[in-house]
């Protein structure tokens, strides 16, 4: 095939599109095309920076409420360990006298935030207590079962009235033997605020 050469006294040439219309067209597609690939470029580097700062922002939120959670166990282990070595406590426990076990209670409400707390015998069922019902009884949970056998322990359970709470529990000696528990702790269902735990 032979290439044909440009004439430009062909009367029968194409002219109807005037040289700017075709410019313009050229230069819309050259706009457009350049238009959607940086706004797909720019889409696929923000989304990826979005992934990331996403994946980031988990992090730290996880991080946080780690933390939250082990500074509340480990308030509330202290708050036990405190409580459970208060002589009154003791002989309020051992001696079953509720009348000395709440003014302890009372003073505890004042110093310190309260979730609830729960001292209980033995068999686990509790004598007196804040945010709990006297009577309750406590002996299913695995910390109160481990107290009871001399050993402290935390955990995340339903308590009571309580759906889902964390807490501490503590056993109660008098005269060398375990004679009840302290459970105090928090419950994570309720809407609290507990920036003071």
């Amino acid at each position: 095939m032979a290439k044909k050469e440009l004439d430009w006294h062909d009367t029968g040439a194409k002219r109807d599109v005037s040289i700017s219309l075709k410019l313009l067209g050229v230069i819309a597609g050259i706009v457009t095309v350049g238009t959607v690939s940086a706004t797909l470029l720019s889409i696929r580097i923000f989304d990826r920076g979005m992934a990331a700062d996403i994946e980031q922002g988990l992090d730290y939120t996880a991080s946080g409420v780690e933390t939250t959670f082990t500074d509340w166990q480990t308030s509330l282990a202290s708050y036990t360990a405190l409580l459970a070595m208060e002589p009154a406590v003791q002989q309020g426990t051992a001696e079953r006298d509720t009348a000395m076990l709440q003014s302890v209670l009372d003073q505890a409400k004042r110093d310190i935030f309260i979730g609830f707390l729960a001292i209980t015998d033995t068999s686990g069922t509790v004598i007196n207590g804040v945010n709990i019902r006297p009577g309750a009884n406590l002996s299913s949970l695995s910390t109160v079962q481990s107290a009871l056998r001399g050993t402290t322990a935390t955990a995340f359970d339903t308590i009571d009235s309580f759906d889902y709470a964390l807490f501490a529990t503590r056993p109660i000696s008098s005269g060398g033997r375990v004679v009840g528990t302290i459970t105090m702790g928090v419950d994570l269902v309720a809407n609290n605020d507990y920036s003071t735990v």
